[in-house]
């Protein structure tokens, strides 16, 4: 691995071809640096070689760091399972929630949003692979889930996120992402009052060439980045 500005560079010129492959050449994909396990200083050297979002998986870790960023004009993300008990916490850090994943954690967030004048945006984690060990809600649970969200109080929905299967078989990957893709692209048609798809968020390091193949305009880069952590 390179300096964490040699592998941006890296990443920014795969995500140039991979949109090309696409027919998608001169659109924009946006990226999140996801800092987990990463100290404050290689957050610091991210910062300085131009990156601006940066997402972590766990609230604990979320609030330990980003206090240290307080003066600095970057964004944070949640790309990890939310617990309804860190709904509070996690809306006084992040400005993009990434998992809603379900109506009991919707509620709380609608009622939390309220108390504490939240301003985060989401994205719902559909599990579009169908395995029971992922969070997300099912495919087929899309439009009834937008519908119950969309009036929500406090609650801003700007698209959709997944991930990938776990598996070694390209395939399997690209028909999670494409399934996704159909999904969102259905989304957009509804009539929704408060919420607006702009966001496809699919691919992290192992995959995110395939996502961009299949429509993803935002991914979620860790080991690609900083190397391996523990």
């Amino acid at each position: 691995m390179g300096s964490i500005k040699e592998n941006h560079q890296v990443l920014l010129e795969k995500i140039d071809a991979a949109l090309r492959r696409s027919g998608r050449q001169g659109e924009r994909v946006d990226l999140v640096a996801v800092t987990k396990n990463t100290g404050i200083p290689r957050i610091e050297e991210a910062i300085a070689a131009g990156l601006d979002c940066f997402g972590e998986n766990r609230v604990q870790e979320a609030r330990e760091k980003i206090p240290h960023f307080a003066d600095r004009a970057i964004a944070w993300h949640m790309v990890g399972h939310l617990q309804r008990n860190k709904v509070k916490v996690a809306l006084s850090l992040f400005s993009m929630i990434q998992s809603l994943d379900s109506l009991d954690l919707a509620r709380e967030v609608s009622r939390r949003g309220g108390s504490i004048g939240g301003s985060a945006e989401f994205l719902i984690q559909v599990n579009s692979s169908g395995e029971e060990s992922k969070h997300g809600i099912g495919p087929s649970e899309l439009e009834d889930f937008l519908g119950a969200v969309d009036t929500m109080p406090n609650i801003r929905i700007r698209g959709l996120m997944t991930i990938a299967p776990f598996t070694d078989e390209a395939l399997r990957v690209r028909e999670a992402f494409r399934a996704l893709f159909r999904l969102f692209e259905k989304a957009r048609k509804l009539p929704l009052v408060n919420s607006e798809m702009r966001f496809l968020s699919m691919g992290m390091t192992g995959d995110y060439e395939i996502a961009i193949e299949e429509g993803s305009n935002l991914i979620r880069i860790g080991t690609a980045l900083f190397g391996q952590r523990r």
